[in-house]
């Protein structure tokens, strides 16, 4: 296996992602990469600065060795993106635990959380009601955006996370965005299925 260092400067990370597509296509002829960034060497295990953590993920996935384990870094990395996005800024301006969308509602039209199925009105069965969160992951409820969120401007295009910009068709995008309320195992089998290289 060869192994080719990619080097990374504060003022050019723009650059690298420029190259992923020439990485994911060397990664195909056998290279395996470690980045350096100002002058000092990285990988997966060490203790990294956090301006250089997506591409350190980046990397993760370029050098994993099945397509499994592969779409399981995208998916994992992506839900964490997602939840410090939502959680780390607090997009969804909880107050005494009710969030903007409640907040808009009567009181007798308020929901428990986003997970409600709109069409039957029941809680999605993974949602864990003692600890007000899910019992899994899954990316395309992570996506999801309620409408007063939406009118602020705040979305979450699939284009917009890094991961599932660089790593899935488009077909495997939609697959991510449209399977709400499952597990991980229903959505790694199906990206695997219709894996194409990109």
């Amino acid at each position: 296996m060869k192994e080719q260092i990619i080097e990374v400067r504060k003022n050019n990370t723009k650059d690298f992602y420029k190259k992923i597509r020439l990485l994911k296509l060397k990664r195909k002829f056998g290279y395996k990469f470690k980045v350096k960034y100002n002058g000092k060497l990285y990988s997966k295990d060490d203790k990294y600065p956090k301006e250089i953590e997506e591409i350190i993920n980046i990397i993760n996935i370029i050098n994993a060795p099945s397509k499994k384990e592969k779409y399981s870094l995208v998916y994992d990395y992506a839900c964490e993106y997602l939840d410090n996005e939502f959680r780390g800024k607090n997009l969804c301006g909880f107050e005494n635990d009710i969030c903007i969308c409640n907040r808009c509602k009567p009181k007798e039209k308020q929901v428990g959380s986003c997970c409600v199925k709109t069409s039957t009105g029941e809680v999605c069965k993974h949602f864990d009601d003692i600890n007000k969160c899910c019992k899994i992951k899954c990316l395309g409820c992570k996506l999801y955006v309620c409408i007063p969120l939406y009118k602020s401007n705040i979305k979450f295009p699939v284009r917009k996370v890094s991961y599932l910009k660089y790593f899935l068709s488009f077909r495997q995008k939609c697959i991510v965005k449209s399977n709400v309320f499952v597990d991980k195992e229903y959505v790694l089998n199906k990206l695997v299925k219709f894996y194409i290289w990109v």
